[in-house]
């Protein structure tokens, strides 16, 4: 399953945000995922690190989220998300 310009983030040079990103209710397990910033117009250059997969238990059940890191490497911009699994 792949993604394109989910969400909108607003980040300032020099910061960083973790974002995290879950299918369903609960969460479903869809495997290795991975995301990557995508700035919005021109001018952004953004790190992303510390892919992670969280399984928890949420009403005794297993719940599954994915996790990473942006950072803002250069200036201010806003951003979005693009994204999937291995294939």
């Amino acid at each position: 399953m792949s993604y394109k310009n989910v969400g909108q983030v607003a980040l300032l040079a020099g910061h960083s945000v973790q974002l995290s990103i879950q299918w369903g209710e609960i969460g479903e397990d869809h495997g290795a995922q991975w995301f990557m910033a995508s700035g919005d117009g021109t001018g952004s250059a953004l790190e992303v690190s510390a892919f992670t997969k969280v399984k928890s238990a949420v009403r005794e059940q297993i719940s599954v989220s994915y996790r990473g890191t942006v950072t803002n490497v250069w200036q201010n911009c806003v951003f979005s998300i693009d994204g999937g699994g291995n294939t």
